[in-house]
């Protein structure tokens, strides 16, 4: 029997180095207050997982969501994660934004991301941010 997945949406802005993580995502993830973003660069994956708390010598990011606002998106800014994103799936340019298509696997507590999926948004600045919002609301 296949298992059961739910569709999964985040934006990748190149320009302000920022990944952002759709609150519908993040409740589908069971509104995690810590996230770990894993990169497998021969699969071309991106993974979210939620996590108790940052393990001792752990090399993922772990990024803890702001308490005061769990139910809303998560927006991460990390050059260094951006840019080994543009490594990896050598599409990406600076100065675009990008959505990746992707799922959340309930029984595994993850959500899977395909580089592969890449599309370049068309709009810029607050009207993306305003359209993205209505859709993934």
């Amino acid at each position: 029997m296949a298992e059961s997945t739910i569709q999964a949406n985040i934006l990748i802005d190149v320009r302000k180095y920022r990944l952002r993580i759709y609150k519908s995502t993040l409740h589908e993830l069971g509104n995690p207050m810590n996230i770990q973003l894993l990169i497998n660069p021969v699969k071309k994956h991106l993974v979210i997982m939620p996590v108790e708390k940052k393990q001792s010598g752990d090399q993922a990011l772990t990024i803890g969501i702001n308490i005061n606002r769990p139910k809303c998106s998560c927006e991460v800014y990390s050059k260094v994660f951006i840019t080994k994103l543009c490594e990896i799936t050598e599409k990406m340019e600076y100065g675009h934004s990008y959505h990746l298509k992707g799922e959340v696997i309930p029984s595994q507590r993850i959500a899977l991301f395909y580089l592969d999926t890449l599309e370049e948004t068309k709009s810029t600045g607050e009207e993306q941010w305003n359209q993205t919002t209505r859709q993934l609301s």
